[in-house]
């Protein structure tokens, strides 16, 4: 459990896929554009905090823990290669919402 733990999904307007690991403090994210992101010297109770608390917003979280913290450093894994974003979860949930009538207009305002 306490390995790279797979962040449940959750509504995100900005997060695709997010992996956190509370041995060694590191978050890896996959943003919906295609941005990848891996976070180091993340903390560990933060870490397991939304692990533990799957009502917490991503945003809130990136933003108190990864972007607002000062502790914490960041390397970007560049850009997803187009091809595979198809398969992305974002794009999925999306190509899903567009064959179905009742929910296109979700998947057109995305």
């Amino acid at each position: 459990m306490l390995r790279n733990q797979l962040i449940d999904l959750r509504s995100s307007d900005a997060v695709d896929v997010m992996f956190a690991n509370p041995l060694n403090g590191t978050v890896d994210i996959l943003f919906q554009t295609g941005h990848a992101y891996t976070y180091t010297n993340v903390s560990r109770r933060a870490i397991v905090n939304l692990i533990l608390n799957p009502n917490m917003s991503l945003g809130f979280w990136i933003n108190e823990n990864l972007v607002g913290a000062n502790r914490t450093k960041y390397k970007s894994q560049g850009i997803l290669n187009p091809e595979l974003r198809k398969h992305s979860s974002y794009e999925l949930e999306r190509s899903f919402a567009a064959t179905r009538p009742e929910l296109r207009a979700y998947a057109l305002a995305g």
